[in-house]
């Protein structure tokens, strides 16, 4: 889980730096707005496995 949580936020992490560099940007935009993004979902991803599910009825 740690390792998945890792990758997905390193991923669009360099996904964002990338694209800042092709749009040459002085801001970096969409490295913050992508690494952002990839560390909640990685929380919710974790969250959702954590919690216990419920059973159907």
């Amino acid at each position: 889980m740690g390792i998945q949580m890792g990758a997905t936020i390193f991923i669009l992490t360099w996904l964002g730096i990338k694209a800042d560099a092709w749009l040459k940007m002085k801001f970096p935009l969409f490295t913050l707005l992508l690494a952002m993004f990839s560390a909640f979902a990685a929380v919710y991803y974790f969250i959702k496995d954590f919690l216990p599910k419920k059973p159907r009825s």
